[in-house]
């Protein structure tokens, strides 16, 4: 799979954890469903009207995973030699949940990808093309902007494979971490993602980067869940769930 832009190598537990994913777990099993805030207020103003209590339809939103997605990517290509520390992109927390109707529940996932490369040589020939002996990488910390400071130190997110001058597309879930997880839940914390290399010859050279954070929501509470559907559907039509399935 080497030098394939189309394949993702999956991150767990640690930056030299990886493994390439078939096409249908890149479609499925990695990647949460991308709902619309809309779709999901909807879908739980239809589980209030069928009398169920607010805090099973919550339940059922989470466990379905009718989560919202914030997103910040980039296709700038860097190609940066060490010592380098560069910001290559910054996502913040956001304060509005994409709709009147939601509040926050909790962070339920982050995902943070990234295509890059190394300077595609390096000396101990045995170590190259693996992730050991590395010396770019690609790592983010939080900040805290009301207080102007750093919340979560660097932290590695992922390797580059050493001495390969393939783009890798690695792709890194962090689902039960609570440490960064919990702060993904004060809004206006910054989430920044810096390329990283160090020691004379070595590069990160790097075309795309996407951090996406995951949110499972309420809804608030003393709505007219009537004038809420029917905005809804004034707004988007019969249709607006995506495309019709045509009838046989």
């Amino acid at each position: 799979m080497a030098g394939d832009d189309n394949a993702v190598w999956l991150i767990r537990g640690g930056p030299t954890k990886v493994h390439p994913l078939t096409s249908r777990q890149q479609d499925s099993d990695a990647r949460p469903d991308r709902n619309s805030p809309e779709g999901i207020v909807y879908a739980a103003c239809v589980l209030v009207k069928c009398h169920l209590p607010r805090h099973v339809v919550h339940a059922i939103l989470d466990m379905a995973g009718f989560w919202v997605e914030f997103y910040e990517e980039t296709n700038e290509y860097v190609d940066g030699d060490a010592p380098l520390e560069h910001e290559y992109l910054h996502v913040t927390v956001p304060g509005y949940m994409g709709h009147d109707a939601l509040e926050l529940r909790r962070c339920v996932g982050m995902s943070i990808e990234c295509i890059s490369h190394d300077q595609g040589w390096a000396d101990s020939p045995d170590l190259n093309g693996t992730y050991r002996g590395v010396y770019s990488w690609c790592e983010l910390d939080v900040w805290n902007e009301a207080q102007d400071k750093q919340v979560l130190p660097k932290w590695e997110v992922s390797y580059n494979v050493r001495g390969r001058s393939d783009f890798r597309h690695h792709l890194r879930i962090e689902r039960e971490n609570r440490t960064i997880l919990d702060l993904m839940e004060t809004p206006y914390n910054v989430v920044r993602f810096y390329l990283r290399a160090q020691y004379g010859g070595w590069k990160n050279v790097a075309k795309y980067a996407r951090i996406a954070l995951h949110f499972s929501v309420n809804l608030k509470p003393n709505l007219d869940i009537d004038k809420i559907m029917r905005d809804l559907d004034r707004e988007f039509g019969d249709d607006w769930w995506g495309a019709q399935v045509p009838a046989p």
